[in-house]
């Protein structure tokens, strides 16, 4: 998978899981964490984890975070979630 490709799925994820919850850009890549924003937004590092070849350190910087601890917390949370789950409920 190109970087190109990367940029565009993780870009469409994050759309995606914005219009499913009532989100902006903004809020889901804002360091807020109430659970309304929070959760949303380890979804979505969790199905960019799954569905690019980025590495927990880049989805870090993606969503403006120190470390990627909190992307490896996401994943094994909700690492289990499909993204047709989202697309068709």
């Amino acid at each position: 998978m190109s970087e190109k490709e990367n940029i565009d799925t993780a870009t469409a994820i994050i759309h995606c899981i914005c219009d499913k919850y009532s989100l902006t850009s903004k809020e889901i890549l804002s360091n807020t964490r109430t659970n309304r924003i929070a959760h949303p937004r380890m979804m979505a590092m969790a199905l960019i984890r799954r569905h690019t070849t980025f590495s927990t350190p880049k989805i870090a910087e993606i969503f403006r975070k120190k470390d990627h601890g909190t992307v490896l917390y996401a994943t094994k949370r909700f690492g289990h979630i499909n993204i047709m789950e989202l697309t068709n409920a």
